[in-house]
């Protein structure tokens, strides 16, 4: 089964502000926030320990949902604590960027350096957050952090720019049906009622945020939720066989 964690690490960083997306934020980065031993210095080492275990495979199916989960966990605690949550994004794609030209084809050291960092993930979300893995809590908040990306752009923007006029109509029914599915399944299955809240909240955003401009940027995210929608959808049904 295709898992949501696949598609990209900065899902995550919604929770942490990222509603505001749609706008030109510049963040400010020094050298001294990339020194050795800082967040982000380390942030991004496990950014290429999670991308190298993506391209070879290392890691079991439980420690991948686990490895996510503390990347989530970590994404969230370091964006809150600097406020640059879009350089957490820009140090994913340098990342994997890296691991894509020294590390093609799983080279000799590759094993050690995904299982080091998936220890370090472990040790630096106690250290950040306290909070120690639970596969059933876990994976069920990181859903509602799936959820909640899905409605900010699904929702959110998609209800002012109107992209999905665009696609075939067959795409748009099922992408229709599909939310009405994850939405109860979010509320009924998952007993995750702040489904409700994420909505609302969504809702009130995008009121507050008239300048949100449309253009090709906004295309692309919309057309990746709903194909998010689509994974999210099946891994719920899976988890929650009728």
């Amino acid at each position: 089964m295709r898992t949501m964690c696949q598609i990209k690490l900065g899902i995550f960083l919604v929770a942490a502000g990222l509603f505001s997306a749609t706008a030109a934020i510049a963040e400010t980065v020094t050298k001294e926030d990339l020194a050795p031993g800082t967040l982000l210095n380390r942030y991004s080492g496990l950014a290429g320990a999670w991308w190298l275990d993506t391209e070879c495979r290392f890691l079991s199916d439980d420690q991948k949902r686990e490895f996510a989960w503390h990347i989530s966990e970590i994404s969230l605690a370091i964006a809150k604590r600097t406020g640059k949550p879009r350089t957490l994004d820009a140090l994913q794609k340098t990342a994997k960027q890296h691991v894509d030209k020294k590390y093609s084809g799983c080279p000799s050291g590759s094993q050690k350096i995904v299982t080091e960092g998936f220890e370090r993930a472990r040790a630096m979300t106690k250290e950040l957050t306290g909070q120690t893995y639970d596969p059933v809590e876990s994976d069920r908040k990181r859903n509602l952090e799936i959820f909640a990306l899905i409605a900010w752009w699904y929702l959110g923007v998609e209800g002012k720019c109107e992209h999905m006029a665009e696609a075939p109509e067959e795409i748009r029914k099922k992408a229709k049906e599909a939310w009405g599915d994850v939405f109860v399944m979010m509320v009924v299955k998952e007993k995750l009622p702040q489904a409700n809240n994420v909505v609302g909240m969504v809702q009130d955003k995008i009121k507050s945020t008239p300048n949100i401009t449309c253009n090709d940027g906004t295309k692309a995210m919309v057309r990746k939720s709903v194909e998010e929608l689509f994974v999210l959808q099946a891994n719920l049904k899976n988890k929650y066989p009728q």
